[in-house]
């Protein structure tokens, strides 16, 4: 008949060592967890960096319009300047025509 106590020994064994593979799913789990957390902080970057993109070309185009109201408020402004004035034909005092 075996032991009491080696057998006791024996089932300590074994109960260690199914902590020691849970402690090892455990281990496998947070790895994948990391591995998918690493992936989701990825995708968190990538949107983050498009958004800085989308934001950078709204800047370009605000500053493109704000450039094009210039130049239309300016041209307005030449445009007004031209009309104050009038076209007048001077004779030549030397021409026949006078």
């Amino acid at each position: 008949m075996p032991d009491v106590s080696a057998i006791a020994a024996a089932l300590n064994s074994l109960n260690s060592a199914g902590d020691i593979a849970q402690a090892m799913i455990g281990l496998r789990d947070q790895w994948e967890f990391r591995i998918e957390l690493a992936k989701f902080q990825r995708q968190i970057i990538e949107a983050n960096n498009r958004v800085i993109a989308a934001q950078e070309e709204r800047e370009s185009l605000l500053q493109k319009i704000f450039d094009l109201q210039k130049k239309v408020a300016d041209l307005k402004a030449e445009r007004s300047e031209k009309e104050r004035y009038n076209l007048k034909i001077m004779a030549d005092k030397h021409s026949p025509m006078s």
